[in-house]
């Protein structure tokens, strides 16, 4: 039986990497994607370039591999990028967009964090007639390189830059003792071998534990815990 063929996007480091290692020495034919493809050699897969913001970009990737493989069977949108602490109102317009181009627009068939749930939920009920299931995979923190290449507000107010500082740090040190890439890479390695895929999976400890407090704790408890958390 021919092995499944995957895509991976942002899969050049953090939680895509160790899911295209791990699905790799596994057996499935892995293809990942950056947006700057360079040095595609040093990785274990076959790495292409693919910028999920250019639609040209998105149909030339996925031409390539339907080319070389003739289908693909998983798609894994992990491509994505986060802004460092700051006020909603330190964020233009534009900058806004910009992540949503990426985060939620550059998203294939699938989709992620809040914005995106709904989303995935409900091209779930759409696809599933032709076969395909879609799945949200939820991890809490995870030790990526993500804390060190957030985006910066491009109109920062002085009024919160001490609170800015502490929450960035904060997030570093969290990021730095969080969960290793590789238990979400098995988490998603588990739901391609599932028979029967759910919407949506925790990955970790830590977000099994927020996901059940969410559903039982009241919700002024909640609200507590997450003000602790953040120190503010």
């Amino acid at each position: 039986m021919a092995a499944k063929v995957i895509l991976i996007t942002g899969a050049s480091s953090g939680i895509g990497l160790a899911t295209a290692e791990l699905l790799h020495a596994e057996g499935f034919t892995v293809y990942g994607t950056s947006r700057r493809a360079n040095n595609a050699s040093k990785y274990k897969f076959q790495m292409i370039e693919l910028d999920v913001n250019q639609e040209d970009s998105v149909a030339q990737a996925i031409e390539k591999v339907i080319s070389t493989e003739g289908h693909i069977d998983v798609l894994i949108n992990n491509a994505g990028f986060a802004i460092a602490p700051a006020g909603a109102e330190e964020s233009s317009m534009q900058q806004a967009q910009a992540i949503f181009e990426t985060n939620f627009f550059g998203a294939l068939y699938s989709a992620s964090k809040h914005a995106l749930e709904g989303y995935s939920e409900s091209l779930d009920h759409e696809l599933r007639s032709h076969g395909i299931r879609v799945s949200l995979i939820e991890p809490a923190y995870t030790n990526t390189s993500l804390g060190m290449n957030l985006l910066k507000a491009d109109a920062q107010v002085t009024a919160y830059e001490q609170i800015r500082e502490k929450l960035h740090q904060q997030m570093i040190e969290t990021i730095r003792n969080s969960d290793d890439p590789s238990i979400v890479a098995n988490t998603i390695l588990a739901v391609i071998n599932s028979q029967n895929i759910l919407p949506r999976y925790t990955s970790g400890t830590t977000a099994r534990y927020l996901k059940n407090l969410r559903k039982f704790a009241p919700v002024k408890v909640f609200d507590k815990l997450i003000q602790r958390s953040l120190k503010v």
